[in-house]
Parts: structure tokens; sequence; C-alpha cells
């Protein structure tokens, strides 16, 4: 059986993001969080890189992180 990884959630919408999402996620990671520095634009990135959850709060990203990784152990 594979181990699962834990979720993680990006922080920043730089076009990088836009590279590095898709590579984390072929190695079995899974991304369940992004803050970006405005709602739209965490919005935008979260939409096109299909992350469930988006915010411009980084308290929020961090508390959706911990919640997910006590939820899921």
């Amino acid at each position: 059986m594979r181990k699962m990884l834990p979720g993680f959630g990006v922080v920043g919408t730089p076009n990088s993001v836009r590279a590095y999402v898709p590579l984390l996620r072929s190695y079995g990671f899974k991304i369940v969080a992004l803050w970006g520095r405005t709602k739209e634009d965490a919005a935008k990135v979260a939409t096109e890189l299909n992350i469930p959850f988006h915010s411009s709060n980084v308290d929020e990203v961090y508390f959706s992180l911990i919640f997910l990784y006590s939820f899921l152990h």
C-alpha cells in the first residue's frame, strides 16, 4: 500500500506556481490550499490549477492545512 503524502498549501501566485504545482502533484503531493496577495489573484490561480481552497488571508490557509492534516490522520 502506498503511503499517502500530506497536503500542502502554496504561498504566492507568481508564474512559477503554474510549473511547480503540476510537478509536485506528479510526485504524489496533494495541493489543498493557495494564498495570494489579493483575493482575485488567489481565486484566479486556484481555479486554473484546480486547488480547492484559496484566500488572501494567510491565517486561513494555515488553518485549513492544520485542519486537513488532523482530519486525515
